[in-house]
């Protein structure tokens, strides 16, 4: 790029909640508004979907010359279009086969991934095993002076208040180490052997009949039943085929996939469940919780939750399937 050639125009943002998720939770008032719950102000106002769950340059970075690395996001883009038949088929009650399944598949798995949720607790992690490790080079004066004579030797420099950076180093009230969110990118490679689980389990549609469903920056939840647990090895995460892995796709239907034996048929969920899967909601969410209309029962929601969660960790609740011969509404 030219010196002269000012850096190509940017997108007003990046969905971390994409529109075609979105557009299946607008309403009538006012008409094809999705309504936005911010779990911090505790506002809600309706926005359109195009301009709903989106940041700028969320999942890309600037480069030296000014332009940005723009790959993610082209290929969330790139999963979202081949997403939009077969999420139109749930939509319809049809539980897609062949390509449309690993194409939605790929979509649940990246929706998972994306969301602000796992990206912030990833690079946190990352975070963490940083200062670690500078715990462990730096745990006495003696191996601190001998990475700093390391860094003076690598960059040709002289650092000389060395006794100030130790005493500040050994202060931790005196710091705090901030760690941006795109650190953990990493984590979408993940997407993959994600996509490849949702595919070969079993699917089933969700109905709610009394009450409605809503979504947020963490669309997709994922709940294992405690006692379905590995145990010291933890809850097995997708591995695990008694791991409910919902999905919300419009005010009225959610997707359920599982490993174990689930009815053909769409399931019909009374106000517990669906009051059960929006606490799921809401308990993972990062900040945003999205629905059809303003009610009190989500703004109550929002606040109850905002300063009671442990995003990534389901609240506790009945599984809607903890074995075959238990079954929810079937």
């Amino acid at each position: 790029m030219s010196e002269h050639q000012p850096p190509p125009k940017r997108k007003p943002g990046q969905h971390f909640t994409p529109a075609l998720h979105l557009r299946r939770f607008v309403g009538d008032q006012p008409k094809n508004m999705v309504w936005t719950y911010d779990m911090q102000k505790a506002t809600c106002r309706p926005s359109i979907p195009e301009e709903t769950g989106k940041q700028r340059n969320f999942y890309s970075w600037q480069k030296a010359d000014g332009t940005f690395h723009d790959d993610i996001d082209q290929w969330f883009e790139g999963i979202e279009g081949k997403a939009g038949g077969p999420y139109e088929r749930l939509i319809a009650g049809e539980i897609p086969t062949g390509q449309e399944r690993a194409d939605f598949s790929a979509f649940v798995a990246s929706l998972y991934l994306r969301s602000p949720a796992i990206l912030h607790t990833y690079a946190e992690a990352r975070g963490k095993m940083a200062q670690q490790a500078v715990d462990f080079f730096w745990s006495t004066r003696e191996r601190f002076e001998r990475s700093m004579d390391g860094f003076d030797a690598a960059h040709g420099t002289k650092t000389d208040d060395r006794d100030g950076i130790w005493e500040f180093f050994k202060d931790k009230s005196g710091y705090t180490v901030e760690v941006d969110h795109l650190s953990g990118v990493s984590v979408l490679g993940a997407a993959d052997p994600i996509m490849k689980t949702l595919f070969n389990r079993n699917w089933v549609l969700l109905d709610a009949m009394e009450g409605t469903f809503i979504t947020s920056d963490a669309p997709v939840q994922r709940f294992t039943p405690p006692d379905k647990n590995y145990g010291a090895m933890g809850d097995g995460a997708f591995i695990n085929p008694a791991a409910e892995i919902t999905l919300p796709l419009s005010p009225t239907r959610a997707l359920l996939i599982m490993g174990i034996a689930l009815p053909t048929t769409p399931i019909p969920l009374g106000a517990f469940e669906v009051g059960q899967l929006n606490h799921q909601r809401a308990q993972g969410a990062h900040r945003y919780l999205f629905a059809h209309r303003k009610h009190p029962s989500v703004e109550a929601l929002a606040c109850q939750t905002a300063s009671n969660r442990d995003p990534l960790s389901a609240p506790n609740r009945d599984p809607l399937f903890s074995s075959p011969d238990q079954r929810r509404g079937a």
